[in-house]
């Protein structure tokens, strides 16, 4: 179904007549929603594509076989198929960073073009922290730099047969770096962020952990996961505390009554989600590291501060690709992105998944009784909330969702939906 044959021969055309020396490249029409099966299999005019804005699928061996050497993609494009570029040398594509088009190009090993290319000494801290020093001498005045962030890698000042140390410029300040020869603390590679996700939940809790970690002045605080922020503006959280927030906020509306224990402890030792002791009750699962998906939760036995604990001490949410995010103590700005580096994973006590994409209703029968004539139904889980309703004693109710607090999540014979106190149900 190669009907976009002319096109790419017009485009071939006139970049031949116009600029011999360049690449033919393909701009195609907005009004493309589909690239069909091998569309642009085998064609030789063009060998780089601009999709534009409006298309959402990319089909099976849709550009296979072409000579494209790169593709630049729109937010639009949520299907690409497996083999879409099978057979495409060397493809390099751009696409907005957390769109699906990025995720998935990733995932087929596609090459991604740097939107902003810079020079080779363009670095990136690819550990927890490391020192800078303001001169090449570890007993100089000295300050962390944080994973990730941007240095430009000088020249070597001085060199042992164990290290060896480099100017390096940071915020327009020139410091030095010690980098032991057997171990690589900087990268040439800056972390996407195009995190993979299996569901609407784990996309939701890393979109919000990005936005948390990247934009808000955060603090460490022990016990907090309100997100409220304080009067100067900090918003404060601790490890479980920060965990308890993603989570009731990503599935506030998905799943009335889903709820997990700020408490840290509380928060490993959980076995059911929602609906213990009921029919559709959700159990939480232990995931194996080599299983383990955006969102679930990592327990370590090493305090955020990095001392040492027999028992849980720490937890953060793993995010994809080797990174996760957590409540640390150790930065001004305590909410942070870092890798699972080798001490981390020597202190993991295991991982636990809170997030189901489909949580099943409990639909259990009740009646309502009690010492009163009137029984309320509210908006929240709040007796000072919204008041939706009030119903008479023997009126049926349809327990949707319970959880060890004192609420049902109800649907009376109306269809009507709120919390009721779980002591008049019978």
């Amino acid at each position: 179904m190669k009907r976009l044959l002319p096109l790419i021969a017009l485009s071939a055309a006139l970049c031949a007549g116009a600029c011999p020396a360049q690449a033919a490249q393909l701009a195609l029409p907005s009004s493309l929603p589909v690239i069909e099966e091998e569309t642009f299999s085998g064609v030789g005019a063009a060998d780089a594509v601009i999709i534009t804005e409006g298309t959402a699928e990319i089909r099976s061996r849709a550009f296979a076989g072409s000579p494209i050497r790169s593709i630049i993609l729109p937010a639009s494009v949520s299907f690409i198929a497996p083999d879409a570029f099978d057979g495409c040398s060397l493809l390099t594509f751009s696409a907005p960073e957390g769109s699906y088009a990025h995720a998935r190009c990733l995932e087929l090993g596609l090459t991604e073009t740097p939107a902003n290319p810079e020079t080779e000494a363009t670095r990136y801290v690819s550990v927890p922290k490391i020192k800078l020093y303001t001169q090449p001498s570890a007993t100089s005045a000295s300050r962390y730099a944080r994973y990730m962030d941007r240095l430009e890698l000088g020249e070597c000042v001085s060199r042992t047969d164990a290290a060896a140390w480099y100017a390096v410029l940071d915020g327009g300040e020139t410091m030095y770096v010690r980098i032991e020869h057997d171990r690589p603390v900087l990268t040439t590679r800056r972390s996407s962020y195009a995190y993979p996700a299996q569901n609407a939940a784990q996309r939701g809790v890393i979109d919000l952990a990005l936005t948390i970690s990247e934009r808000w002045a955060t603090t460490y605080a022990h016990g907090q996961s309100d997100g409220v922020p304080d009067e100067n503006g900090l918003y404060g959280f601790d490890c479980s505390g920060l965990v308890r927030y993603l989570f009731s906020i990503v599935m506030a509306q998905r799943v009335p009554l889903y709820t997990v224990p700020a408490d840290l402890t509380k928060l490993y030792e959980l076995d059911i989600l929602i609906n213990a002791g009921l029919p559709g009750e959700t159990p939480v699962i232990d995931v194996p590291y080599d299983e383990l998906q955006a969102g679930d939760v990592l327990f370590f036995s090493s305090r955020a501060d990095g001392s040492a604990s027999t028992e849980v001490a720490h937890c953060g949410v793993y995010l994809g690709n080797g990174e996760f995010v957590h409540a640390t103590s150790e930065w001004e700005d305590a909410v942070c992105i870092m890798p699972l580096t080798e001490s981390f994973l020597d202190n993991l006590r295991g991982a636990r998944r809170y997030l189901h994409e489909t949580l099943v209703p409990a639909n259990t029968q009740a009646t309502i009784t009690g010492p009163y004539m009137g029984y309320k139904v509210y908006s929240e889980k709040d007796v000072d909330s919204e008041l939706v309703t009030t119903v008479r004693e023997g009126s049926a109710a349809l327990i949707l969702y319970t959880d060890s607090t004192i609420w049902a999540y109800v649907r009376l014979e109306d269809g009507t939906e709120g919390y009721m106190l779980k002591q008049y149900l019978q």
